[in-house]
């Protein structure tokens, strides 16, 4: 019962996570459009935001959620293109999240959804001798929040394990 729980919360806050998500850099996006293999392309975004997209010419995608990419493409390709195009964007890969300081493995890692803080740290190899086991500096969006083990990461996250003084 406890697996099908946390397998139930995981499945959860994937499909929160993939409604609510905000593209950025080094996010990769899968556009389909159905009968149309030309208007069809998995793209990764690059610093600037944009993708070119046939027809539509340069699209900013860089801060826009995948609902938002889909009704900016639907706009441009109906009618002048297509009838009644049917579109679906999905999430692919979600940008690295980056771990460093006392780890035994420091280094940006590919982000999945439910990752919580205590499994970035067993990703990353555990903690060194000399890492504080219960102090972490967690930035995201170039805030700096408070954090415990069980915080969920997120895309782009930058989590800082510090030395102990002991």
């Amino acid at each position: 019962m406890r697996i099908l729980s946390a397998l139930f919360i995981l499945v959860l806050s994937a499909v929160t996570l993939t409604k609510t998500y905000v593209l950025d850099t080094g996010d990769t996006i899968d556009i389909q459009v159905t009968n149309e293999s030309e208007l069809s392309m998995r793209v990764t975004l690059d610093a600037s935001g944009t993708i070119a997209y046939p027809f539509l010419g340069k699209l900013a995608l860089k801060g826009k959620t995948m609902d938002e990419i889909k009704a900016t493409i639907d706009k441009g390709l109906r009618g002048d293109y297509l009838i009644n195009p049917n579109i679906q964007v999905s999430i692919v890969a979600y940008r690295a999240f980056f771990i460093h300081g006392e780890v035994n493995q420091p280094k940006d890692y590919p982000f999945r959804p439910g990752l919580t803080i205590q499994q970035a740290i067993s990703i990353a190899g555990g903690y060194t001798e000399r890492a504080h086991k219960h102090k972490f500096n967690l930035t995201r969006a170039g805030e700096t929040i408070s954090a415990e083990l069980d915080t969920q990461m997120q895309p782009g996250d930058i989590l800082r394990i510090p030395r102990s003084i002991f």
